[in-house]
């Protein structure tokens, strides 16, 4: 019933018409349709999965966001198959998936499509059936087989490896191990982590190592961030973004199962505990050298909410009626923010999210008043992608360099000679196009300032320039920060 129940309330959401496609949506569905063994900011699982939904359901706002529904209820099933046959506590399995439903990261991941969502579901699946695999000694193949799915999603997938080691060891001390398990442990992960990475290792290594690079920059490993070692303004941000990412009521459970270690049941103590420590305090020792986003120790909690269902069954031992109150209350907040999302309710995070649609439609109606082929295009990736998606026909827009950092679109073509013009578009008011752009054309008109409106809440701004007389020749990428 809870995972019905909130999987239509996700299909009613996917369904509204209020939230266009984030920008970071909108470039994974790009990218699926040209399919790689891997893409510049990340491996290539988020692009298959695109395609296989969009084939099924259209390249519309529904079909993107069908994934990201459909990976919540595979990360519910896991739970709960851990919770009735691994943990065997069916009684908690509606717990459980209370609490999964009432958090942050789940509720975001669960309706926009993004990396977070695969992450999420096999990071789970790979700590349950390690669970599986320590009690039982099955599963080595399936191990395998989660692990490599989760290193074609995102990168931190790599760090289940060490992790697993670790849990594996603490286990065999607390726990001991049947004879033969490390072996099959090793060959599992060795597996699971040669098969994932080596698509992407291959593309890299065919595009000069973009992907790592990018990776690199963004952990401020290179450039001109990793000159300063030392941010303190980075950790206080990082811990309120977690707080947030779990939700507060949740966050106090989670440092009550970090604590309590006498009142927990052991092995989720130790799997608890040994899948959570090393990525939270991993990014939270990072964080004293650079800013870090809020997701990206998303996988942190996978062990994390093992500990918050074991300390919330033990609260709820001793306090049914509050624990009905505590879990009765997320569903509520949870409630309240899908509401405001659909309303909708105005706020910045709203805003930018609203407007995409408008933008695509104001651009395919100019392009149909100029004389001969045209496209669209702008100087951020995220801008580029929502043109792809919402300008009528979805033809591929294209991304100029006008001192930015690289991304996707620069690894393949820009537009030729068949066209005779295009429609540039800037975020926000501007007064002039770039001197970068009017360089490719005989004219560029003059700006024109579109404001976008979703029932009573303004949406974004853009300045759209139309540009006639192409001259064929599109700029290669100069630019040397990933």
């Amino acid at each position: 019933m809870i995972l019905a129940g909130f999987t239509l309330v996700r299909l009613a959401f996917i369904l509204s018409p209020t939230i266009d496609l984030a920008p970071d949506e909108a470039q994974y569905w790009d990218w699926s349709r040209t399919l790689q063994l891997s893409y510049y900011s990340k491996p290539p699982l988020i692009a298959w999965w695109n395609a296989l939904w969009t084939t099924i359901f259209g390249p519309t706002v529904f079909g993107v966001r069908m994934g990201a529904v459909v990976g919540s209820v595979l990360v519910q099933g896991m739970w709960w198959w851990w919770v009735v046959r691994v943990w065997r506590g069916p009684e908690m399995a509606p717990w459980v998936l209370l609490i999964l439903n009432t958090t942050v990261f789940l509720s975001a991941g669960a309706v926009l499509m993004t990396t977070d969502n695969l992450l999420l579901v096999c990071f789970s699946a790979a700590v349950v059936l390690l669970h599986r695999f320590l009690q039982t000694g099955r599963g080595t193949m399936l191990l395998a087989m989660v692990l490599a799915l989760g290193v074609l999603a995102k990168y931190t997938m790599l760090a289940f490896v060490p992790m697993a080691l670790l849990a594996a060891g603490l286990w065999g001390r607390r726990f001991g191990l049947a004879a033969g398990l490390w072996p099959r442990l090793m060959l599992a992960l060795a597996l699971g982590a040669v098969a994932g990475l080596f698509p992407v290792l291959l593309w890299n290594a065919l595009h000069d190592w973009v992907g790592i690079k990018h990776v690199l920059y963004r952990g401020a490993v290179m450039g001109t961030k990793a000159s300063r070692w030392l941010r303190l303004s980075s950790p206080p941000e990082f811990l309120a973004s977690q707080v947030a990412l779990l939700t507060p009521w949740w966050a106090y459970f989670l440092v009550r199962g970090l604590r309590r270690t006498a009142d927990l049941d052991p092995q989720i103590a130790l799997l608890g505990r040994a899948f959570f420590w090393p990525v939270f305090g991993f990014f939270f020792l990072w964080s004293f050298h650079t800013k870090i986003e809020a997701n990206w120790a998303v996988s942190a909690y996978v062990g994390g909410l093992m500990l918050v269902a074991d300390s919330f069954r033990r609260f709820a031992q001793k306090s049914w009626h509050a624990a009905r109150r505590v879990a009765a209350f997320g569903v509520m907040v949870a409630a309240v923010v899908y509401l405001q999302a659909v309303l909708p309710v105005p706020g910045p995070l709203l805003a930018r999210v609203i407007g995409w649609r408008d933008l695509g439609e104001e651009v395919g109606r100019i392009m149909e008043t100029l004389d001969g082929p045209a496209f669209a295009f702008a100087e951020e990736y995220g801008v580029t992608a929502e043109l792809s998606f919402y300008t009528p026909g979805q033809k591929r827009a294209y991304c100029i360099d006008t001192g930015r950092k690289r991304n996707q679109y620069d690894l393949w073509p820009g537009p030729g000679p068949e066209f005779r013009h295009a429609v540039f578009v800037m975020r926000g008011v501007e007064t002039a196009a770039p001197p970068e752009v009017q360089a490719l054309f005989a004219t560029v008109g003059p700006p024109q300032v579109l404001t976008t409106r979703r029932l009573w809440v303004q949406g974004q701004t853009f300045t759209v320039f139309v540009c006639q007389g192409f001259r064929g020749t599109w700029p290669k990428t100069q630019s040397t920060t990933f």
